[in-house]
């Protein structure tokens, strides 16, 4: 059996003529399938309801991107390519400021949106294996369903964000029930659902200590970080507070002396010389059985 979180029908973007019959599945992840036919006016496009535990089986037509290998899901006015937003939000980010959710973009030289259209986008990273090797490479897959099923953006947009709600709870197991909007946009409580489904708090946003040696790579390090990882995080909608070092044990004083509580985790972009030094300050650490 399986437990359905969120159930709806969508049309995708950019093919907007295509619709989707989209479920969230509770430990399993986003399933979706292209329906042969549009779907009846009062189904289209983005009605969401909580449904009953089913028989699992029912999904295994359908594609699927594993709960295990989605790692965030943003709500947008404007379906931009994901990576120029990305850019777009590297450069007016520092990187010690929290990521922000629901993403509203214009001005993109894009064709304009729709305006009462509301958009999700589920990144994922599932393995694969490379071409001509035996090798499993992780690849990017995104996905993006269009709420349009209310002549107002705000109703689409709550819509939009009770999928991206739940599938950030469920990423971070804090879902164990949905709060999902009636399908006639009522509501009760003050965050948007309705009172026959509890309403459920996510738990808190993750904010990691990125430790980069310039000098590693050999001198590509940085550069690394900022291609590959940055996109990543700000798809997670991750922050991260980042600390370039400059010179040797720079790492190992400066994790002995922080205070650890400020992040959920230590990424280290270099060779093992700035392992060693990450775990040694936490060795040094006054408090480091807590940590």
């Amino acid at each position: 059996m399986a437990k359905v979180l969120l159930d709806g029908t969508f049309s995708s973007h950019p093919v907007h003529n295509a619709f989707f019959h989209v479920v969230l599945i509770e430990n399993r992840g986003l399933c979706y399938k292209k329906l042969k036919s549009p779907p009846p006016p009062l189904l289209s496009s983005g009605t969401c309801e909580l449904a009953q535990l089913v028989d699992s089986n029912q999904y295994d037509q359908y594609e699927c991107l594993e709960a295990n290998d989605i790692v965030g899901c943003q709500c947008m006015r404007d379906p931009i390519p994901s990576q120029q937003l990305l850019q777009e939000k590297s450069l007016t980010s520092s990187g010690s400021d929290s990521a922000e959710p629901n993403v509203e973009v214009s001005g993109t030289g894009q064709s304009a949106p729709i305006p009462h259209v509301a958009y999700f986008c589920v990144y994922s990273y599932p393995l694969r294996k490379q071409l001509f090797s035996k090798c499993m490479r992780r690849k990017r897959i995104s996905v993006t369903f269009s709420v349009d099923s209310n002549d107002n953006f705000g109703d689409n947009l709550k819509v939009a964000q009770t999928w991206c709600s739940a599938i950030r709870c469920m990423l971070h197991g804090g879902a164990q029930a949905v709060s999902a909007p009636s399908s006639n946009g009522d509501s009760e409580c003050q965050n948007g659902v309705t009172e026959k489904i509890p309403c459920q708090v996510c738990p808190l946003q993750r904010k990691l200590l990125v430790l980069v040696n310039p000098h590693s790579g050999p001198g590509k390090a940085l550069r690394i970080f900022q291609e590959r990882i940055v996109p990543v995080l700000a798809e997670a909608e991750v922050s991260y507070d980042l600390i370039v070092t400059d010179k040797a044990k720079f790492a190992q004083e400066h994790v002995r002396s922080a205070n650890l509580n400020r992040w959920t985790g230590i990424v280290i972009v270099s060779g093992d010389g700035l392992v060693y030094e990450v775990i040694n300050g936490l060795m040094e650490q006054i408090g480091r059985a807590h940590v």
